[in-house]
Parts: structure tokens; sequence; C-alpha cells
């Protein structure tokens, strides 16, 4: 992709090439949208503009004014890396990457608490005026339960009802306590797994594992 800011489409829409493909971003939702019919042959099948046009999925939303040149800056969701440390050694892992290992490995790298702290008092401010999504990844951030709970219990005291919860995890590290908590908080999660058991087994080991 080109490292041009995209040219607008119409004031509140935007079009890029990848890989010979043609999209739409509108943005003042933040969505993007294959497209057939930007005057090039596409290799994805896309979808007119009419289409989306037609279908609403391009109008602006109710807080954009055209004379604004500017673009939305209100934020709905954020992915918090905690942490790049995992308990497993997936064999199809970028982390396990010599040029990637070291760097990785190094706590340095991971989420502080001041850090993010920083971060919810951020959100709070320049985020939208409902709830905001914060999900906490890794690395298995489990790892790093007790930040994500002080993080948590932070923007609970400070910024109360702003901040809605998730994790993506591989849910192995899970403690009874920590399944209270999260309970407690409306957490959702997204549970990562490869595919039926044996598949699943077979990629995924234990970095104690032999």
């Amino acid at each position: 992709m080109t490292s041009n800011p995209p040219p607008a489409v119409a004031g509140h829409l935007y079009s890029f090439e990848q890989s010979g493909s043609f999209y739409l971003i509108n943005a003042t939702t933040g969505q993007v949208f294959p497209v057939s019919d930007q005057g090039r042959e596409s290799c994805c099948a896309g979808i007119t503009t009419k289409n989306l046009l037609h279908q609403g999925y391009l109008d602006p939303t109710d807080e954009y004014r055209e004379e604004d040149d500017s673009p939305p800056t209100g934020i709905g969701s954020v992915l918090l890396n905690v942490t790049h440390h995992c308990n497993l050694a997936c064999s199809y892992c970028i982390m396990a990457m010599p040029e990637l290992k070291h760097s990785y490995q190094e706590e340095r790298m991971s989420l502080t608490t001041e850090t993010g702290e920083a971060c919810i008092d951020f959100l709070a401010e320049e985020g939208y005026q409902d709830q905001i999504s914060l999900t906490f990844f890794g690395g298995e951030p489990l790892l790093k339960f007790d930040l994500i709970r002080h993080i948590v219990e932070y923007a609970e005291s400070r910024h109360p009802g702003r901040f809605n919860y998730q994790m993506i995890t591989n849910g192995c590290l899970m403690k009874p306590e920590m399944h209270t908590f999260f309970r407690d908080h409306n957490f959702s999660f997204l549970w990562s797994l490869d595919g039926e058991a044996e598949v699943h087994d077979r990629l995924r080991k234990f970095k104690t594992d032999d």
C-alpha cells in the first residue's frame, strides 16, 4: 500500500489500493470496504460503490460536518498489548524468529503500570462519549493478571462506566480468582484455538514440554 494518505473521494470517504484491489474508507465510522468499480480490474470481487451508498454504509455519522476537514478524533476501541511473553511455544509463532525473539523477550518491552494508567486517562478524555472497548492482548495477557486487574480497577475508580473489557487469551492460565474478577467486571473473551483437538495439540506446546 502506498505510504501517501488515501485520496479523498467525497469529504469523509477515502480510497486506497492494496495488491491490485481497491478499497473505500468511511472515515467517520472506520469501516473499510473492498470495491470493484474504481476504474481498474480488481483481484477481489468487492461490491460496487453504488450498492454501498444505497445500503447506507458510506453515510457520515451524525457528528460529521462537511466543512470540517479533520478526521474524527473520538476513540472507540483500543487493544493493549500487556506483554510479549507467552506460556506456550506454538510451532507457527512469529516471535520464535531470531530477529524478533530477543527483543520480545525483554520485560522492558511490556506494558507498565504508569503507561496503563496514562492510557486510561487519555482514552477517557479523547474517546467517544459512550463506552470505550478495551481489549487486553499479548503474548499471553493472563501472565500479567495483576497488571490487568490494576488497570481495570484504576479505570473504574477514576472513570466509572466509561469502559467495557475484552481479552484475547489461550486460557491455559485461568484460575478461579481470575474468573471471579473477570465475571465481576463483565469481561468478554476470545479464546484462541487451532482447529480440531489433534491439530491443536500438535501445533501448541507448553514451553516446559519436551
